[in-house]
């Protein structure tokens, strides 16, 4: 299913689809959001990816601005996810979009960290709030040591700088586990 979805995310990249779905999807997930809330249900954080294409431009902004507004949905509520490579592109149009969504009070977190290009110096340059350890090294982390020291060192870097770290494709109550045990958030 997981490489469906990337095989049907890297055909909307090549077709010139992916803003209008990526602008289509944060509306949409900000709409359900709202509706939980009308419901009285806690929803709490949406992590939502974006595609560089969907960063650039000067339209993200101001589409979350609209989206938020008129769904009346705080910018505390959404998390936007974010690659390393999406950060090389353009850097100092990266760090102006991030403050921007940092001043809605939305998070940012850089996500499948330690696949790309892995400068240690995102973590300090820009306002990054979460990083998520990649698939890949949770996959067989209860039964690879090599796994589990990026890892814990990956969790340890990220609490020393004060950012949460959370892993992604954990699927068994061993992943579970031994990320916990490590303090993974």
């Amino acid at each position: 299913y997981t490489v469906q979805l990337l095989n049907g995310a890297r055909l909307a990249e090549r077709s010139g689809l992916i803003k209008p779905l990526t602008d289509w999807l944060l509306a949409q997930v900000v709409e359900q959001l709202a509706q939980w809330q009308a419901m009285g249900l806690a929803a709490g954080k949406i992590s939502i990816n974006m595609s560089a294409h969907s960063f650039y431009g000067g339209s993200l902004v101001r589409l979350v601005d609209d989206v938020l507004v008129h769904s009346g949905v705080p910018g505390s509520a959404l998390i936007i996810e974010i690659t390393e490579g999406t950060l090389v592109h353009d850097r100092d149009a990266a760090l102006q979009v991030l403050t921007a969504l940092r001043q809605r009070q939305i998070g940012i977190s850089l996500d499948d960290f330690g696949t790309g290009y892995s400068s240690l110096a995102y973590l300090q340059r820009f306002p990054i709030d979460e990083i998520k350890v990649d698939r890949s090294f949770v996959i067989d982390i209860a039964r690879n040591p090599g796994n589990q020291a990026l890892v814990g060192a990956v969790v340890g870097l990220g609490h020393a700088l004060r950012l949460s770290v959370v892993a992604e494709g954990v699927e068994t109550p061993e992943q579970a586990a031994c990320l916990g045990a490590m303090g993974c958030d």
